[in-house]
């Protein structure tokens, strides 16, 4: 399924995204399931968000643009330039996504929170558990693996309350056990 671009169709993009965060979280569930695949289930979780985030900035290009002014030049076939706001939504960059959900907290006052953890889970993927601390907060692929799970069951809770349908179902996630 080839993404739309927000330049081109904003509500396709909403939608494709919605179902890839869907997707994304799905897969990071059943990781956890098969048991040893806690850092892809993190980094699953983490695109999950990530895809969320974008999905929602879709629908608040307004308030995106109020702070996103620039005009961007976009690689690869455009040859005008576009809004910033749309080039942020399109590819979402992490070092912008802290910023975007401090903007969307008004729609829910929890997005910088989950944001922050979701870049927790980004960087738990790539360094692993850490008994001291340094690299990751998770001492354990199991603190981990608990966390995933409450992680994924507040997106859901947000998921639902913005887009007013159902997320994934969480019920063999560990911390719901």
């Amino acid at each position: 399924m080839e993404l739309p671009k927000p330049w081109f169709d904003i509500d396709g993009y909403r939608r494709t995204r919605l179902l890839e965060a869907r997707y994304e979280a799905e897969l990071a569930r059943r990781f956890l399931d098969e048991g040893g695949l806690t850092r892809n289930a993190a980094g699953k979780a983490f695109q999950a968000w990530k895809s969320f985030l974008a999905a929602i900035s879709a629908g608040e290009i307004n308030e995106l643009s109020k702070v996103y002014r620039r005009r961007v030049k976009v690689r690869g076939g455009l040859r005008e330039r576009i809004n910033e706001a749309l080039y942020i939504i399109a590819f979402m960059p992490v070092t912008r996504m802290f910023e975007v959900s401090k903007i969307l907290s008004a729609l829910n006052p929890m997005m910088p929170y989950l944001t922050l953890a979701s870049l927790e889970l980004h960087r738990y993927q790539y360094n692993g558990p850490d008994r001291e601390g340094v690299f990751s907060v998770f001492r354990s692929d199991d603190d981990a693996e608990e966390f995933i799970c409450k992680f994924l069951s507040d997106m859901a809770t947000i998921y639902r309350e913005l887009v007013k349908e159902e997320f994934i179902d969480l019920t063999q996630c560990k911390s719901n056990a």
